[in-house]
C-alpha cells in the first residue's frame, strides 16, 4: 500500500539543495516528484519519493549529513495545526502524543509514539521495513528535528539521554555526537530520541487550555469525532485510515470506542452498512483526487486501498458508469 505526505513536508528542500550547489528540480524529478507539486502545500506526494529525494540529494551533492543540514535549514511551520496543538499542551509528553495522534493528517507513511522505559522515555519513529531501507537521511533529519522541536516547546535546549538509530553510521561517529549533542547508538531496534521521564513531565511555558481545546476540536473533526453522528465520525476516520490500509470495521470501531457490532447497528440506523460507507468514502476520495489531477491513476488506486488498478477501474465504472480515463477526459 502506497503512503503519502503533504507537499509541505518538503518545505525547505529546494532552498537547502540550492544552497549546497545542487539543482533541486532535477533531484525531485529523479525521485519521482513533479517540482510544481511543491507549490501546493496540501497536495499529496508519495512518501517513498520524498525519502528518495533525500537520498538522491545526499549522493549527488556528496553531503553525507544532508538530513542534518535540512533540519537546521527550516523551521516548524510545515507542521501546521499540529505545531499549534502541541505547543499549547500541558506538558512535553502530552505535546508529543498530540502530534502522534494527528500525524496522519500530514503523513500516512510513518507513525510516532512516546514509549516509557522506566526512568526514561523515547519519542520513537516507526515505518514499514521496505520504506525504512531508504530512509536513513530522512530519519537523521527527523531525529534532530524532534530534539529541536522539544527544545522549542520547553524554551531551552532539550537534555537528551541518547539518540537511537536503526541504521549504521554513514559518516564518522564523532560527527553524530557533535550534531545531536548526545550519545548516538546505531543498529538499534527503534529510531528515537530518549530523554528522562521527568523531562517529559515538564509543564510547557506556552500552555494555553483554550487554544489547545480549540485546535484539538479542529483536528478531531478531521480524524475522529463528530458528536453523535456516527456516519460523519466514521467517514472522517476512513479518510485517514483507508490510505494506511487500516479502514476495517474493527479498527474504525476501536477509534470510536465502540464495539464493532454496536458500530454496525448505529450505521444501520442511519441507512448504511459499513461496507457501503467504505465504498461511498472511496468514491468521494477518488472524485477529489482526480479533480486535483496531481496523481497518476495507479497511485490513486493504491491510495484508495486497491491492490490492482483494474479493481479500481471496475469500482469506478460501477460508481460513474464510465472508466476513470473517460471521466477525466470529460472533466478536464
Amino acid at each position: 500500500m502506497e503512503s503519502f505526505v503533504r507537499a509541505r513536508g518538503l518545505s525547505g528542500f529546494t532552498e537547502c539543495v540550492r544552497a549546497l550547489g545542487g539543482n533541486p528540480a532535477s533531484i525531485l524529478r529523479l525521485a519521482g516528484i513533479d517540482p510544481r507539486q511543491l507549490n501546493d502545500p496540501l497536495a499529496w506526494v508519495p512518501f517513498k519519493a520524498n525519502l528518495r529525494a533525500y537520498q538522491l540529494a545526499t549522493h549527488s551533492l556528496k553531503v553525507p549529513d544532508f538530513g542534518v543540514t535540512m533540519s537546521r535549514s527550516r523551521d516548524f511551520s510545515h507542521m501546521g495545526p499540529l505545531l499549534l496543538v502541541a505547543r499549547h499542551a500541558p506538558d512535553l509528553k502530552s505535546a508529543m502524543e498530540a502530534i502522534s495522534r494527528y500525524l496522519s493528517i500530514q503523513n500516512t507513511g510513518y507513525r510516532t509514539n512516546v514509549v516509557m522505559r522506566g526512568r526514561t522515555g523515547v519519542r520513537a519513529y516507526y515505518m514499514n521495513a521496505d520504506m525504512r531501507i531508504g530512509a536513513d537521511q530522512w530519519i537523521e533529519e527527523s531525529l534532530l528535528s524532534s530534539k529541536r522541536l522539544m527544545s522549542h516547546f520547553l524554551g531551552e535546549d532539550l537534555p537528551v539521554v541518547r539518540i537511537l538509530m536503526r541504521h549504521k553510521p554513514v559518516r564518522p561517529e564523532s560527527a553524530y555526537q557533535s550534531d545531536y549533542g548526545a550519545p548516538v547508538l546505531f543498529e538499534q531496534d527503534v529510531d528515537g530520541v530518549e530523554v528522562e521521564e521527568k523531562t517529559f513531565k515538564r509543564a510547557l511555558p506556552t500552555r494555553d487550555d483554550a487554544i489547545e481545546q480549540f485546535v484539538t476540536s479542529y483536528l478531531e473533526d478531521r480524524v475522529q469525532s463528530f458528536d453523535g453522528d456516527v456516519v460523519l465520525a466514521a467517514r472522517s476516520l476512513l479518510e485517514t485510515l483507508i490510505p494506511m490500509s487500516q479502514g476495517s470495521l474493527e479498527i474504525v470501531a476501536g477509534h470510536l470506542r465502540l464495539n464493532p457490532r454496536t458500530l454496525q447497528r448505529r450505521l444501520k440506523d442511519q441507512g448504511y452498512s459499513f461496507s457501503e460507507l467504505v465504498e461511498d468514502q472511496r468514491r468521494t476520495m477518488a472524485d477529489r483526487l482526480l479533480r486535483e489531477g496531481n496523481l497518476p491513476l495507479v497511485k490513486v488506486a493504491n491510495y484508495l486501498g486497491y491492490s490492482e488498478q483494474s479493481s479500481f477501474n471496475h469500482a469506478f465504472e460501477r460508481w460513474y458508469g464510465k472508466s476513470p480515463l473517460a471521466w477525466l477526459r470529460r472533466h478536464r
